[in-house]
């Protein structure tokens, strides 16, 4: 029975403080649904994309040779145990141009069992000459299915040695699982960077080796390719691959080499044959030199006079006939000239004819304009007038109604009061016209006795012993007395009646005519509201005439403003023109002297000619005879030569090229080394690593943030179940009193958490898990374009761990709300609790303060003081809330600050070019040079950098894998590199002592100033050195040196691979693609890379992060909302009695409304100044929860972060209190104040 009892006593509480139990639920939700959903996103975006990448086939292992791959190293890898199978492929970097730019392309082989492509659009190639396109090609550069592209080669290999086909037609665009993102590879042709990729059927590459084989691991497809496992099998493959790495490699460089010395032995054959053929021709056409060189010489004589006689006639006709053609040519060109000249004047006249008609027309329509802009002015300021004339009756209306609906209110209030009292003074009026009755009679009964009194004081005086007179006298005296006292209280109830009668009366007059006068002024308003309503819908129509005309104005002012400019470029091609005539004229002067001048000339010269040919003339028979001799031993002799050249250059040219390629052979062959395989795994794919760092990220997130909200939860609880049990404290006294056991009476309240916890966790377990992790991996799939569908699984470990964290946050806070009310004994349970006793506050006693301060504040400043409890929880609660926006804020602060601060203020070259290995110092020293000559260079260093172990004990305690920098000069490293305290901003220098460390790795080494580290010198081999500084570093690690410091501790001398570059406008980016081409084509560059294009991808990667900031925001937000209404819900209720008894007082719904919201100012005040430090502290801790090992995120929070914060605190303050404000209002003043006892 008891237990039924207490069951329905269960749920009669939640049905009468559903508020409070919606209150929980929600601040439950909120924080199983952030913990489950911010968790579940990581092994979400995982799994997502260990699905599409088993989905796509994407390769585990790639080996690439420096030599190429063969057929047998396919079938060798294929053999190994654990190799499900091993396929080889073709890629090879060219270039193409589009719009007049020149593009780096990857050119990839088509396979169907590996690296699947998502075709987006269009298909796979099918023919020879046909290619599908990297989808960044059709979005970036405008390619569409269809378009032709012409490659070329980027480097010393001739394109037909890497393709048949020159020319590809696009059939298709895709994506490849290999690029997650719109980030693509570094090159070494170009502008070093690629811009996309080429799918092309396998048979139109010409390689004789493969370039790649890749490499799909048995059984990896059905394990996490994020997880432990798959990476222990990648690892045992590809440990068994480079164990057979170094026997293939051997039998690669044997078959290349001997490949190579059988061609060069061919070639050296064939060479030796066809000089003997060569040295045999030489000789046998040498001796027909040797027969006709005396003829020849005898010719020699006569044939040399005949040739200069016909030069000297000829180049005389020549130069006569030239001149007269001249002369012709320059009288037409000289008519011509005078005739455009009259043209082109003519065209002048007629231009300036024209913009004179057109600068009267352009001045007519001006003024037309600015007449219509004076109209459209006037009428505009006419149309504010107006605005502002109707906005001002629309207040005063407003203002009006509001005080109209007041008195309204307030009146019929008074009417229904009139009511009542006329009912009431109604019903007493029977009774009162008794008491006139009674009065009367009591009158004439009170007369009569007084005259017995009388005469029996006159037997008394006569007789004054007689003690029965005495007796009797007394009686009646007491009896008149009686009926006295009697008459004079039904008179005063008379009086009192007639009174109220009166003051009635006077009330209904006053009400009838305040009821006129209301009505009077409603008729008022309506009258207000028509003019209002009139007036609005002239000035609608007025100022949508006005928009009209000025977009008409606006339309004719551009098309007046273009004719003025035709106008003005016209004037300025007709002063042009006229410059051009003037010139002309001016050369037609001149020409016209110079013809007069060759014509004399010709005319003398044209004599002379005369003259010379009649001499020749004369000796011409001497010389034919000769001549005909002459011709016929020179036949012989022609036809001789052309058969020894013929024979000699088509011979001579082939042997010269063989013996260049023989020798450009034996070179190369003498170059080529033991070729090395590398054996990659999918860490060498930049996305799928960045992929996984982002996901940890989310997961660190979600490590630190449901925290704080179960914690909120937990106060939540406290709070509210404690007010609870307060509310029902007689009822715990009567039920322990009736003999309930303190477990049972504890169970309700627990059960009512209990419940409220389950409802609110499982709604947001199953909310969290499918829209936190759909919003988040939404975001970063702006990022991570490639990937095609997120699965949102719900997750049972991450269920049970919130709803259980949850369950035993509020069920404690419960049992801690309960404790104390369940030792008290019954009776004084069944008691209502004291009031708290008021107390001098400190404040008090700084009079200057206290003195100043109105009752208002006074009264609100003990408050506080006086539920200290309250005053902790509120100032808990609003800086919990501030606090975790300024976490949320914060957060977004610190991730954008990795590129910023890393690649401007820390890193500050732009370039980064790595050098070949195979280079001497002097071609290092010739690139530096070539590169400090540059226009754009402001400073240039050689640099060492490489990847080395750093580890904090002689063991490899701790290890790190770092970058080693070692600057060729340490005392300019500064211009390249700022080494800096990143709280003081102490600069650091190098030194032979030690190494200065990047902040990162110290802290993950645990060492500090003065301490040592150990680097890898050799394989397990470590070295300590001294850490000299601890500097500002965000991503990656590094340990800086001096060359000094290396030799000493690696025992050799550095080797330089590197050229760091500062330009001097560091935002200048134009020079790039010239420059990457430039030294990119030099053989002593073997890569180029631009801070700015890693500093624009980690922005890029760190953008998606903002998403997940403003999820963080927007639950700060709820759960500050919830947290405050909560509180001041729970405040209210507590002052229920207080403020009822203010209302009674007089005092307005504004003024109680103020009196509770000056404590509430005070303390969002107090709590958003508590919730910075806490915010300040929080921020930090979870930075250093959420940061990666490879990446230093920022400490610092911007200022606006702290105005957001604040504003949106205040503003859930300010929302909260509205609501509060028309709770207030509905408290009920009789039922408040009612006995509590």
């Amino acid at each position: 029975m008891k237990k039924k009892a207490l069951a329905k006593e269960f749920f009669m509480s939640i049905k009468k403080t559903y508020n409070r139990f919606i209150s929980i639920c929600l601040i439950v939700m909120l924080g199983t649904a952030f913990f489950a959903g911010v968790k579940a996103a990581e092994p979400d975006m995982q799994e997502s994309a260990d699905i599409f990448f088993d989905d796509s086939k994407l390769m585990d292992i790639r080996v690439l040779s420096t030599l190429g791959l063969t057929e047998d190293d396919v079938t060798a890898i294929s053999a190994i145990e654990g190799v499900e199978s091993a396929i080889p492929v073709y890629t090879y970097d060219v270039l193409t141009e589009k719009d007049e730019k020149q593009h780096v392309i990857k050119l990839m082989s088509e396979t169907t069992d590996i690296n699947k492509i998502t075709v987006t659009e269009g298909r796979m190639p099918q023919e020879s000459g046909e290619c599908l396109a990297d989808w960044l090609l059709e979005q970036n550069y405008g390619y569409k299915i269809g378009d032709k592209i012409t490659i070329s080669s980027g480097d010393d290999k001739a394109i037909e040695d890497i393709v048949n086909t020159q020319t590809y037609t696009i059939t298709g665009f895709g994506k490849s699982s290999y690029y997650l993102d719109l980030t693509r590879d570094s090159s070494t042709i170009g502008n070093g960077s690629m811009s996309g990729f080429l799918i092309i059927p396998e048979d139109n590459f010409t390689f004789e080796a493969f370039t790649e084989i890749d490499v799909l691991v048995d059984g990896a497809i059905a394990l996490d390719c994020y997880s432990d496992a798959y990476e222990d099998a990648v690892d045992k493959v590809t440990q068994k691959i480079k164990d057979i790495a170094g026997d293939r490699c051997e039998i690669r460089y044997a078959e290349v080499v001997r490949e190579a010395q059988d061609a060069i032995a061919e070639a050296e054959t064939e060479v030796s044959d066809g000089e003997q053929e060569l040295a045999d021709a030489k000789e046998e056409l040498e001796d027909g030199w040797e027969q006709l060189a005396d003829a020849k010489k005898e010719v020699a004589e006569g044939q040399t006079e005949l040739a200069d006689a016909k030069t000297q006639v000829s180049d005389g006709e020549k130069e006569l006939n030239a001149a007269k053609d001249k002369v012709a040519d320059g009288e037409k060109e000289l008519a011509d000239a005078k005739t455009q000249l009259a043209d082109g004047q003519n065209q002048i006249n007629q231009a300036k004819q024209q913009i004179s008609d057109g600068e009267a027309s352009i001045a007519a329509y001006n003024t037309e304009l600015d007449n219509g802009r004076k109209q459209l002015e006037s009428a505009a300021a006419q149309l504010a007038d107006a605005k502002t004339g109707l906005e001002t009756l629309k207040s005063g209306i407003e203002q009006m109604e509001n005080a109209l609906n007041a008195s309204q209110t307030e009146l019929d209030a008074s009417g229904e009061a009139l009511k009542q009292a006329r009912t009431e003074l109604e019903a007493n009026r029977g009774q009162i016209d008794g008491y006139r009755a009674r009065v009367a009679t009591f009158d004439s009964q009170i007369a009569e006795l007084q005259e017995k009194i009388n005469e029996l004081q006159a037997q008394i005086d006569a007789s004054p012993g007689d003690s029965d007179k005495i007796n009797e006298r007394d009686a009646q005296i007491a009896k008149r007395d009686a009926q006295i006292t009697e008459r004079d209280a039904m008179k005063a109830g008379i009086a009192e009646f007639d009174q109220n009668e009166a003051l009635l009366l006077q009330n209904e007059v006053a009400y009838e005519e305040g009821k006129k006068a209301l009505d009077a002024k409603w008729a008022e308003l309506a009258t207000l509201k028509k003019t209002y309503d009139s007036g609005m819908a002239d000035y609608t129509a007025g100022m949508s005439a006005y928009e009209d005309n000025l977009s008409e104005l606006n339309a004719n002012q551009a098309k007046l403003n273009a004719q003025k400019q035709v106008l003005t470029e016209s004037k300025q091609t007709i002063a042009a023109k006229e410059q051009e005539l003037a010139s002309a004229q001016n050369t037609i002067a001149e020409n016209e002297a110079s013809l007069d001048s060759a014509k004399a000339e010709i005319a003398e010269n044209e004599k002379k000619l005369n003259d010379a040919q009649s001499e020749i003339n004369k000796n011409e028979k001497k010389l034919a005879d000769a001549k005909n001799e002459i011709k016929e031993n020179e036949q012989k002799l022609t036809d001789g030569q052309a058969e020894y050249d013929a024979e000699y250059e088509e011979n001579h040219q082939k042997l010269e090229d063989a013996k260049a390629d023989i020798i450009q052979a034996k070179a190369d062959l003498a170059d080529v080394d033991v070729p090395e395989w590398y054996v990659l795994d999918r860490n060498y794919i930049t996305t799928c690593v960045a992929y996984a760092q982002d996901s940890e990220r989310i997961g660190n997130i979600g490590n630190v943030f449901p925290v704080i909200f179960f914690l909120v939860a937990a106060l939540v609880s406290l709070t509210t179940m404690t007010r609870m049990v307060e509310e029902e404290r007689v009822q715990i006294g009567t039920l322990k009193a009736l003999g309930y056991r303190k477990s049972s009476i504890a169970a309700k309240y627990v059960m009512y958490a209990f419940l409220a916890t389950m409802l609110g966790g499982t709604i947001g377990t199953l909310i969290g898990q499918i829209i936190f992790p759909a919003v988040i991996m939404n975001a970063y799939k702006i990022a991570y374009v490639t990937l095609t569908d997120f699965v949102t699984p719900i997750h049972l470990k991450y269920s049970l761990i919130s709803m259980i964290a949850a369950v035993v946050s509020t069920t404690a806070a419960t049992l801690a709300a309960c404790y104390k009310e369940l030792l008290a004994a019954p009776a004084e349970l069944m008691r209502p609790a004291a009031p708290k006793i008021g107390k001098r506050v400190f404040l008090e006693r700084i009079t200057f303060i206290w003195k100043h301060l109105n009752f208002s504040n006074k009264a609100a400043v003990r408050n506080l003081f006086r539920y200290k409890k309250r005053l902790f929880m509120t100032v808990l609660g609003i800086g919990g809330c501030m606090g975790l926006l300024l976490v949320g804020f914060g957060v977004k602060d610190s991730i954008m600050t990795i590129g910023d601060r890393q690649y401007n203020f820390i890193h500050t070259y732009q370039v980064k070019m790595t050098l070949a290995d195979a280079d001497t110092d002097e071609e290092k020293q010739e690139v530096l040079d070539s590169v400090l000559k540059e226009s754009t260079t402001k400073a240039a260093m050689l640099s060492h950098e490489s990847t080395i172990d750093a580890c904090c004990g002689a063991n490899g305690e701790k290890k790190q894998s770092t970058y080693l920098f070692i600057p060729s000069d340490a005392d300019e490293l500064d211009e390249f590199v700022s080494l800096q305290n990143r709280i003081s901003g102490q600069k650091y220098t190098l030194d032979d002592e030690g190494v200065i460390i990047s902040e990162k790795l110290a802290t993950l080494l645990d060492v500090s100033e003065g301490d040592d580290i150990y680097l890898e010198v050799s394989s397990l081999n470590y070295k300590p050195v001294k850490v000299m500084h601890i500097a500002e570093n965000y991503y990656y690690h590094y340990v800086y040196m001096t060359p000094e410091c290396y030799q000493s501790l690696f025992g050799k001398d550095i080797e330089y691979d590197e050229i760091f570059v500062v330009n001097k406008d560091p935002e200048d980016i134009s020079y790039e693609n010239d420059f990457s081409a430039k030294y990119l084509d030099n053989n002593a560059v073997s890569g180029i890379t631009f801070t700015r294009t890693i500093s624009d991808r980690i922005e890029s990667m760190i953008t998606s992060m903002n998403i997940v900031t403003y999820v963080l925001v927007v639950s700060a937000g709820l759960l500050a909302f919830i947290v405050l209404y909560n509180l001041n819900n729970i405040n209210i209720s507590e002052r229920q009695r207080e403020l009822a008894t203010l209302k009674v007082l007089g005092f307005y719904d504004g003024e109680i409304s103020m009196y509770v919201f000056r404590e509430n100012i005070m303390l969002t005040v107090l709590g958003t100044i508590f919730g910075i430090f806490f915010g300040i502290w929080l921020h930090r801790f979870v930075i250093l929860t959420a940061e990666l090992d490879i990446m230093m995120f920022g400490r610092q929070i911007y200022t606006k972060s702290y105005i957001y914060s604040i504003l949106l605190t205040i503003g859930f303050s300010i929302i909260v209190n509205i609501v509060m404000h028309w709770k207030m209002k509905k408290i009920d003043m009789i039922e408040s104040l009612k006995s509590v006892e």
